[in-house]
């Protein structure tokens, strides 16, 4: 039987779309983040746009939502890049699909987080969160988000 809500973190440093795509395996990417990040709802003061994804903490609302396909008992490698960080709470990837929240590395660089869907995604949809406990007005810039199937 497949592991339920286990997560996996690792960082890295700054990595290339070339090196990407080797680091990845040849994998594709599960998610259109649209033109300029378009597909992105972003909730409170942040906003997507051609740099990526703010979150701005505001204390309430602060979360940056995608809708996704993913399958249920199933290993996937969130990717991404926090190309600007300024916040000192947490950061934090929402339950929709391991049933917990995970928290999710908020430094400057290339971040992988490895994690297995539950039996049943009621929300299939990605969900990060800057939690209450971030200083108003601080904020974290995502770049280069990416979902693969399996361990990358």
């Amino acid at each position: 039987m497949a592991q339920v809500g286990t997560v996996t973190v690792s960082g890295g440093g700054d990595v290339t779309p070339a090196k990407r795509l080797i680091m990845m395996g040849g994998k594709a990417n599960l998610i259109d983040n649209g033109i300029n990040y378009s597909n992105w709802d972003v909730g409170g003061s942040g906003y997507a746009d051609a740099n990526g994804v703010r979150l701005v903490a505001t204390g309430t609302g602060d979360y940056a939502a995608l809708n996704t396909n993913l399958k249920p008992l199933t290993k996937y490698t969130l990717v991404y890049r926090i190309a600007e960080s300024t916040i000192d709470g947490w950061f934090y990837m929402a339950d929709r699909y391991t049933g917990s929240d995970t928290r999710l590395p908020s430094t400057i660089g290339v971040h992988k987080v490895t994690f297995t869907t539950q039996e049943t995604i009621t929300d299939n949809q990605l969900r990060l969160y800057l939690a209450n406990n971030c200083t108003d007005n601080t904020y974290v810039l995502l770049t280069d988000l990416a979902i693969y199937e399996g361990v990358v």
